[in-house]
């Protein structure tokens, strides 16, 4: 049994408030549980999406995997994020988006994952979408059911079940398990931002995604 322990805190200079937790996942290859890969999308150069008052997508995504993590490894579950802090996953020296997202499936697949969540915030241009979405990988089953179960881990803390689209997403499709994208809200929404920068929004979001989850792996 070989067991890695990514130590280190996720050290954000930020303008505004997230979720204060600190790491307590041990990351794990191989212990006869699940395991589950959570990707906290973009990272540092790489920033995301950016509100109309600079808020970056990368550090939204980080603090509600972290939540995520946390109540997963509470209800006995092996956690694994592809990363930890404010950087990307691959750490090149010239970064490209498209060698991150390879690395970020390749992670999931030598740690021998049961299933990936990628954790991202929307954008769009008109500023009028809202809410969560949740992606799948379209015409893979295993991925469809995945995002139903995230769905009513939404329908369980906020009383409502979160969209679920089909997508086709290099990550997802080269994850090699079921796999979903988890769109948290839209930085182009004023009211969905203010929601999003809400530490107790973030916990909320962490707990519809880790519920979404145990459901799915049949430990609750």
């Amino acid at each position: 049994m070989r067991t890695l322990v990514w130590l280190g805190l996720a050290m954000l200079l930020l303008s505004y408030s997230l979720v204060a937790a600190k790491p307590k996942v041990t990351q794990t290859v191989a212990t006869g549980r699940p395991l589950v890969v959570i990707d906290p999308g973009h990272g540092g150069v790489d920033p995301g999406a950016v509100s109309h008052t600079g808020i970056q997508e990368k550090a939204i995504n980080l603090a509600v995997s972290w939540v995520t993590a946390n109540r997963l490894q509470a209800a006995g579950i092996a956690v694994a994020l592809t990363r930890q802090g404010d950087h990307p996953a691959l750490r090149a020296k010239r970064f490209v988006v498209v060698d991150d997202l390879h690395y970020r499936a390749w992670m999931t697949r030598h740690l021998g994952a049961t299933l990936f969540l990628t954790i991202h915030t929307n954008s769009e241009p008109t500023g009028t979408a809202f809410g969560p979405i949740i992606y799948y990988v379209a015409g893979r089953p295993a991925s469809y059911q995945l995002a139903r179960a995230l769905s009513s881990g939404f329908a369980q803390v906020f009383g409502r079940s979160a969209d679920i689209r089909p997508i086709r997403q290099t990550v997802l499709l080269e994850a090699g398990v079921p796999a979903a994208n988890v769109e948290l809200g839209f930085l182009t929404h004023r009211q969905d931002t203010a929601k999003l920068i809400s530490p107790s929004y973030q916990k909320a979001l962490g707990s519809a995604i880790s519920r979404g989850v145990i459901r799915y792996l049949g430990y609750g």
